[in-house]
């Protein structure tokens, strides 16, 4: 099971089991969500985000942790981001008829250029939209041995409403 391999690369890299939680550790850990809760809405790219950023690197340095920022220009909303594509691609149906070459060069201009996104290799039909700066806060913790394996926990701090899509979910 998962959880059997988690517990195995824990015990490879050297790390040492904690103890299960205290209700002194639940009401710190009840009172440390309050306080993130207080920077409310962490658009991508704003200064909320910024802030938070900021507020995750000194708690993973807290930890002891070699913290790592790294900056990359983002877009505010994936969604006019994705909305440049529909638009290309949608622009090529159109044309499909009157100009099948062009319509075939749009739509994979489109699904390429999504492709190439999502994958991280670049902003290429939505570049215009990916200049206000953001990062990725690393936290690192080496192990005490040469890892047989290595455990990688990932999350977003930022958060994106969910706007006419899923309004029951637009809440921070």
């Amino acid at each position: 099971s998962w959880r059997k391999r988690v517990r195995r690369a824990a015990r490879d890299s050297g790390m040492q089991a904690q103890p299960a939680t205290t209700p002194e550790e639940e009401v710190r850990f009840a009172r440390r969500v309050a306080g993130l809760e207080g920077f409310g809405h962490r658009q991508s790219t704003s200064a909320q985000e910024r802030r938070a950023a900021e507020h995750l690197a000194g708690s993973l340095r807290s930890l002891g942790l070699e913290v790592t920022v790294e900056p990359f220009n983002g877009s505010a909303s994936m969604a006019a981001r994705l909305l440049v594509h529909v638009l290309v691609a949608a622009a090529g149906a159109v044309l499909v008829r009157a100009a099948p070459v062009v319509s075939l060069v749009l739509s994979w201009a489109a699904l390429s250029s999504l492709v190439a996104e999502q994958m991280t290799w670049g902003a290429w039909l939505s570049w215009f939209l990916c200049r206000s700066p953001s990062q990725n806060v690393v936290g690192r913790m080496p192990a005490n041995v040469a890892p047989a394996r290595r455990i990688v926990v990932s999350a977003h701090y930022d958060t994106q409403t969910g706007g006419w899509v899923w309004p029951a979910f637009n809440r921070v």
